[in-house]
């Protein structure tokens, strides 16, 4: 993919869209979606979005039954708030089993939940939900399904022109999976990234990366089994959280992790996931889980000189790509084991948990010597332990945890703790603070995905607040503020530094076929700067890069010219170091947002979108970025095809003030592109419903620019100003 598109996350299509969009209803107004154009960076993150939303249509067919359903189970869903799963709880209690779905009106905060949309993942139903299923008919009458996708990229980049890239430029993924009604979930699948080798004498086993595993909930005491790859999800992610989890939110079910500890996998993420085995056991109010996994994980070695005598860094990598001989060289190369266990009390207002897991690497992690590496994992074993809880009080709920990283001699913490207030059920109001100690230490090859503006809960200390209004069905106003800093310096800045993140937007639902949404983002951050010398061999002096310019060099000759000061080389300052002294500014980001989605007819859905966005870092003439889209939707329920097409005009500036869009994709995928320079960009996707059985799903994208001649660099520079996407996907069901 092109440096300005930015490589597609692996994951979901228009049906997953509605899905989102019946989200919407119960969530913040941006919506899943834009909380995903806001992680657009963390692969990680969209990718187990994408398992999440396979999760929920497995979840339509397969509704929870919310007599039965456990705490977990529910939180699993992101659909309900800890008010609502709470006052549900406490209703059965006192009330007894649900007799009808539409009991649920009589909840406070239920009430503004739209039932019918409910229903489509929970049911309520009285009969005891069983076990007892022979196992014969867990492993067989079930559903079956096959997917096979295949992808490419034209034209071709200059990697497979050199012969750097060892295999062709296709992406090929194949995956069976069973699923018994949520109970008993088994499957494998293989794939093959473009530019990877297949079969031949660098990858004689087929497809470059394999996942297998066994899901199973047994009963109630032994409540859940996984074998083969699974996903570990511990209390609020300061330890371990390998599965979906937003951060920045208006929402409290989005800010706050929760749901079951293990997980299937079903992702195509080659680096965040446990192998082994894991179960938990129940008994009352009690689950333990003891887990064990252990895999061959990527890593670079670099040595200091030629002769590969003395070890200069050893980092495990987490990209996934073995197109080239360097990234085959590095492929499991090192040996990674986690084990440990977690116990958790879970009562129908209070849950409280412990939780230890220790790493072990094959061969001791090392870093360079530098200050940014300062406090970052070195060593072969790493041990966490952890606490958390949370309780609900009225209408209010408290959650956090507390987590020690125990490094050699070395142990530090990190610390999270919120509050979310219901003062009435159409507001809520949300607070979290976390200090994440520069000395607390995670693993470089499991994720600790807890709430956090960097993608790791290191070195930060922040407070969050937020809020979310609907007064009605009409009206819904939404918004947060974060402020953070680092207490160490990070790889973006040279010295500590803080930054404030602010977002409000207002939704409007005039009626059932028309949704308004206006949304501002603001994000000030002290970054590390260079100084960019144009052609003419000089840089702009303003007002406000004056300070900078002044404190970084002394003894130095300003030119003007045309009205105008420059700073230029000379005798005691080469170009060389003025473009590499660093300068540690505010870099500010805005973006405003207006879309109108509206249904012209029964099947038909158009979409409009206008996103500016601006950046301004101090020292450079500020930039800004317009983007503008046109997208149309046609679904009919009783004809075999579907299709969605959106066509974008840009014209962005530069790099800094590029701007990400969601774009939807075949069955489990999605991708959400960074646009910059200025081109049009269209895609079609459309589904094919041969039968019953057999679904066909294709896409193709095409992105012409209109003022360069080639895109990216290296390896991945693609000749010309057009480029073509294509996809193709056959689902089997039976």
């Amino acid at each position: 993919m092109t440096s300005s598109l930015a490589r597609p996350s692996k994951a979901i299509n228009k049906d997953v869209l509605s899905i989102l969009l019946c989200l919407s209803m119960f969530c913040s107004t941006q919506g899943q979606i834009s909380q995903l154009e806001f992680n657009q960076e963390n692969d990680g993150v969209n990718m187990a979005f994408a398992e999440q939303e396979e999760w929920l249509q497995n979840l339509q067919k397969n509704p929870l039954n919310l007599n039965k359903a456990s705490i977990g189970e529910l939180r699993d869903s992101r659909i309900l708030s800890e008010q609502q799963i709470a006052d549900l709880f406490f209703h059965i209690k006192v009330n007894g089993p649900l007799m009808s779905i539409y009991e649920l009106q009589v909840i406070p905060s239920w009430a503004k939940l739209n039932l019918p949309k409910i229903s489509s993942f929970f049911h309520v139903n009285n009969d005891l939900q069983s076990y007892n299923v022979s196992l014969g008919k867990l492993l067989i009458q079930g559903e079956h399904q096959i997917i096979m996708r295949f992808g490419q990229q034209f034209p071709k980049k200059s990697g497979y022109a050199s012969n750097n890239y060892l295999g062709n430029p296709s992406q090929i993924f194949m995956r069976y999976k069973y699923n018994y009604s949520n109970k008993l979930y088994y499957g494998f699948s293989g794939e093959k990234d473009a530019g990877e080798p297949m079969f031949g004498t660098q990858n004689k086993l087929g497809f470059d990366f394999y996942s297998a595993h066994l899901f199973w909930k047994v009963n109630r005491k032994l409540h859940t089994l996984a074998i083969g790859d699974y996903h570990l999800n511990l209390a609020q992610g300061l330890t371990v959280y390998t599965g979906f989890g937003f951060n920045k939110s208006t929402d409290q079910s989005n800010i706050k992790k929760g749901g079951n500890t293990l997980k299937p996998y079903n992702s195509i993420n080659e680096a965040n996931f446990l192998r082994g085995a894991a179960f938990t056991f129940r008994w009352n109010k009690s689950f333990l889980t003891p887990f064990y996994s252990h895999r061959q994980i990527d890593a670079s070695f670099q040595y200091t000189d030629s002769t590969q005598s003395i070890l200069n860094s050893l980092r495990p990598q987490s990209s996934g790509y073995h197109r080239t001989l360097n990234e085959l060289n590095n492929k499991r190369r090192l040996g990674h084991q986690a084990y440990g266990a977690e116990y958790v009390y879970e009562n129908l207002n209070i849950t409280a948990g412990v939780r230890w897991i220790q790493q072990r690497f094959s061969q001791a992690i090392k870093f360079p010597e530098s200050l940014h590496n300062a406090f970052e994992f070195q060593g072969k074993t790493l041990n966490h332990i952890s606490m958390d809880y949370s309780f609900s009080f009225r209408k209010a709920h408290v959650f956090g945890e507390t987590a020690s990283s125990i490094n050699k001699t070395k142990s530090s913490f990190a610390i999270l703790h919120g509050l979310s207030m219901y003062p009435h059920h159409s507001l809520q109001l949300n607070l979290l603070h976390r200090y994440y100690s520069p000395y607390y230490t995670i693993s470089p090859a499991l994720q600790a995905n807890a709430f956090a503006e960097s993608t790791k809960p290191i070195n930060e200390h922040g407070v969050f607040m937020g809020f979310s209004f609907k007064p009605n069905r009409r009206w819904q106003f939404a918004g947060y503020l974060d402020y953070y800093k680092f207490p160490w310096l990070s790889f973006q800045s040279k010295k500590p530094s803080d930054g404030l993140d602010f977002l409000c937007s207002l939704g409007y639902h005039p009626n059932k076929k028309t949704t308004f949404t206006l949304l501002y983002k603001r994000e000030e951050k002290e970054k590390n700067t260079h100084i960019i010398l144009g052609q003419n061999n000089s840089f702009l002096i303003t007002e406000r890069n004056k300070p900078f310019i002044y404190n970084a060099f002394t003894s130095i000759d300003l030119y003007e010219e045309d009205n105008q000061l420059l700073l230029r080389p000379q005798a005691n300052l080469s170009r060389q170091r003025i473009e590499e002294t660093t300068f540690i500014t505010p870099h500010i980001n805005q973006s405003i947002r207006v879309q109108l989605s509206f249904q012209p007819a029964r099947y038909w859905t158009l979409n409009t979108r206008l996103s500016f966005s601006f950046f301004n870092d101090q020292l450079h003439s500020p930039n800004r970025g317009t983007l503008l889209f046109q997208e149309v939707k046609f679904k009919h329920p009783e004809l075999p095809i579907a299709f969605n097409a959106r066509i974008s005009y840009f014209d962005i500036q530069s790099f800094d003030s590029r701007i990400y869009t969601y774009e939807s994709d075949v069955l489990y995928q999605f991708s959400i592109p960074s646009f910059f320079d200025s081109g049009i960009r269209y895609y079609l996707n459309t589904s094919l419903k041969v039968s019953e059985k057999i679904q066909i799903w294709m896409r193709f994208a095409h992105t012409h620019y209109l003022h360069i001649k080639s895109k990216g660099s290296g390896n991945d520079e693609i000749p010309g100003n057009l480029l073509y996407d294509l996809k193709l996907q056959l689902r089997l069901s039976f």
